[in-house]
């Protein structure tokens, strides 16, 4: 009985020392601190709040910071009678908290677990972590090691989310962690982001001739003309089971149709296939483009190039900002999208009949001649026509006739406007049919001084009513200045006069010839008369 009794107070000292420790090591669990360091990250946003704190009262030694289990309740699909406990015992089973040696990983559906087979909780992890709010304005990190939290972040789980303009970042998790749970001293914790540049990119490709660019590059255009695009994006991230994962890309072309047969799809440099790795849909008579990505994890982060051409319809008729070419293509994906824009732009040509007689500075138009536009080719070329150019060598050219399409008649003033021609390319006017009046000129008049400038890309966000809140982000490459093709005056001499029939010349030449008849007639009379004698 001694011997029971000196054991029980041993037991009731030990229970003793036990009790008065547990404030110290909550104490020290209290005041210990550490360093959240996060990387990748330099130039965004970053806003961070913890949801999980040390509590050595609790089940688990760990309890929901007020106002914060909600968004892991409802992730983690648990009943009303359920406790927070519940949710709390998921993020240790998902190795969030009481893993020593966390998995920095911060990729959406993998953050910070080491667990395996647990891809459904990890599911459900990254839908808790981007319902989680987070007030208040952030800090910009300056570099891709960037000390969230230098020296006073206490034991517990931090949900931090990161903004940049231009890019998408995975919500993240970071886990501080008690180093020694006897002096309860921290071990800082490291999240490495993961960010993909969600901005679409879009240019017309160079054109280039046995490896050298060449001087039409497609930045001025005309009818039938053939442009090449590249549109490039990053394979955005998404967690292993989310339920929506959202990737696509779309186009939209004014003034021109897509080639259907001239996509070509890559994630870096290697080929995509068509029904497998994407579909693709192209509507409204071929002015638009949907491609729609089969989802594929081991692609996230790599590089997609979107390949195709499209060919410019009949913009003879028109100026402008009307037959500018504009090519739109769209991104969405993780729940976002962007928009870049690229322009082409054509040129006119104005020339003016006049008459070469006509001295005045400003010179009397001639109505009603008509003149054929021609496009520079060669000798041998189908339909291919010489002409004659006016210039002091009488130079030889030839030539394709452009047809109806760009064959005008001056009008009262005596001009004729040739519209969608393209700066790059070398065009010809002849007149065809004089006015009234006067003379054709069968010298042609090579076309001279047009120019399409591009503009530097510019980007910007395009906001909500709040003027807070970003739509998206737009990139565009604009046509920053046309220059047309210089104006010509093209003269025409005027037909001489000639003398209306009976008038006073016919009359003068009939009496002369009479007398003539008459004296010839008399002589050859008087001659036989003086004969015969």
């Amino acid at each position: 009985m001694k011997k029971m009794r000196k054991i029980f107070a041993v037991l009731l000292t030990l229970a003793m020392v036990l009790a008065m420790s547990i404030p110290t090591f909550a104490a020290a669990s209290q005041t210990a601190t550490a360093s959240i360091t996060v990387k990748n990250v330099n130039g965004a946003n970053l806003k961070y709040v913890k949801v999980v704190e040390a509590n050595q009262n609790s089940t688990y030694g760990w309890k929901f910071v007020n106002g914060y289990a909600n968004a892991f309740r409802t992730a983690f699909k648990l009943n009303k009678a359920d406790s927070d406990d519940v949710a709390i015992a998921k993020l240790i089973e998902l190795g969030q908290l009481e893993n020593n040696n966390p998995n920095t990983n911060a990729e959406t559906g993998k953050t910070n677990t080491g667990a395996i087979g647990k891809e459904e909780l990890a599911s459900q992890f990254a839908e808790a972590l981007r319902t989680t709010p987070i007030s208040g304005n952030g800090v910009i990190a300056n570099n891709d090691n960037y000390t969230l939290v230098d020296k006073a972040a206490s034991a517990g789980l931090y949900v931090i989310k990161a903004e940049k303009t231009g890019y998408s970042y995975s919500d993240m998790a970071a886990y501080v962690a008690f180093a020694d749970n006897a002096t309860g001293t921290l071990r800082d914790a490291v999240v490495i982001a993961k960010g993909t540049k969600n901005q679409v990119k879009k240019e017309i490709d160079k054109v280039k001739v046995e490896g050298q660019e060449v001087d039409d590059q497609n930045t001025s255009i005309t009818t039938g003309d053939v442009i090449n695009y590249t549109i490039t994006q990053s394979y955005p991230y998404y967690p292993v089971n989310a339920t929506e994962r959202t990737f696509v890309i779309e186009d939209e072309i004014t003034n021109a149709t897509f080639n259907t047969n001239s996509l070509n799809v890559k994630a870096n440099n290697t080929g995509l296939v068509k029904d497998t790795d994407y579909a693709v849909e192209f509507s409204n008579e071929n002015k638009k483009m949907k491609i729609t990505f089969n989802y594929d994890s081991a692609k996230a982060g790599q590089t997609v190039t979107v390949k195709y051409s499209v060919t410019v319809g009949d913009i003879s008729n028109l100026d402008g900002e009307d037959a500018k070419v504009i090519n739109g293509a769209k991104a969405t994906a993780n729940g976002k999208y962007t928009v870049a824009k690229v322009e082409a732009a054509p040129v006119t040509f104005t020339v003016k009949k006049v008459d070469a007689a006509d001295n005045k500075e400003n010179k009397t138009g001639l109505e009603g001649a008509e003149f054929q536009l021609y496009i520079a080719s060669a000798e041998g070329v189908k339909d291919a026509v010489k002409l004659t150019l006016n210039d002091k060598n009488n130079t030889e050219v030839w030539a394709l006739s452009l047809g109806n399409n760009q064959k005008k008649t001056t009008a009262a003033d005596g001009t004729a406007t040739f519209k969608g021609l393209d700066a790059d390319k070398t065009y010809f006017v002849l007149e065809t049919k004089a006015p009234a009046g006067f003379s054709l000129n069968d010298k042609a008049i090579q076309l001279t001084g047009a120019s399409v400038t591009m503009g530097a890309t510019t980007s910007r966000d395009v906001k909500a009513e709040d003027g807070i809140t970003v739509l998206y982000t737009e990139e565009t490459t604009p046509v920053s200045d046309v220059t047309d093709f210089n104006s010509e005056e093209y003269t025409d001499t005027k037909l001489s006069a000639l003398p209306s029939t009976g008038g006073i010349g016919t009359t003068i030449f009939t009496i002369a010839g009479c007398l003539i008849m008459v004296t010839a007639a008399g002589l050859f009379f008087a001659s036989r008369k003086k004969s015969n004698k």
